[in-house]
């Protein structure tokens, strides 16, 4: 495997459907590029959450995609994944530390969304932000592993 390998490259319309059908285009990538199983089943997840996060919380309109990236690189025996989500929707740095969520408050509350974040965080070795010319934000997770 050379240093900068396979890539993938995707457009995806903002809409439940079209996140769960790019999901499947990125393992099929991910099962071609030979990313163990315990890898892949985080970056699905983490493919997941940050695209859905863009769909509803973004405002998006149904003529705008959200364009994922990822790239595999191999130096000496660390692998790395790094996954990049452009949209053009409102501002929001979700790489930034999220307020720490008690997990009995929250199930004595009954609540069931904020977790997603939460989840990223823990799952990816890296979370950068950038708003590019003040019109695209860029997320990029990056996962590493040993081979």
């Amino acid at each position: 495997m050379s240093d900068r390998d396979q890539g993938y490259a995707d457009s995806i319309a903002p809409s439940g459907e079209a996140v769960r059908e790019g999901l499947t285009r990125f393992t099929a990538y991910l099962r071609q590029s030979d990313v163990p199983e315990i890898v892949a089943t985080d970056a699905r997840t983490i493919f997941f959450e940050i695209a859905s996060n863009i769909l509803h919380h973004g405002h998006l309109d149904a003529s705008e995609v959200i364009i994922v990236t990822a790239v595999l690189s191999s130096t000496g025996s660390m692998r790395e994944l790094e996954i990049r989500f452009t949209d053009n929707g409102i501002p929001f740095d979700s790489s930034r530390p999220q307020p720490k969520l008690d997990p009995e408050a929250a199930a004595e509350q009954r609540r069931r969304r904020g977790f997603g974040l939460l989840m990223v965080e823990r799952l990816a070795d890296s979370i950068s932000y950038e708003r590019f010319l003040g019109t695209f934000n860029v997320l990029t997770a990056t996962k590493r592993w040993q081979i």
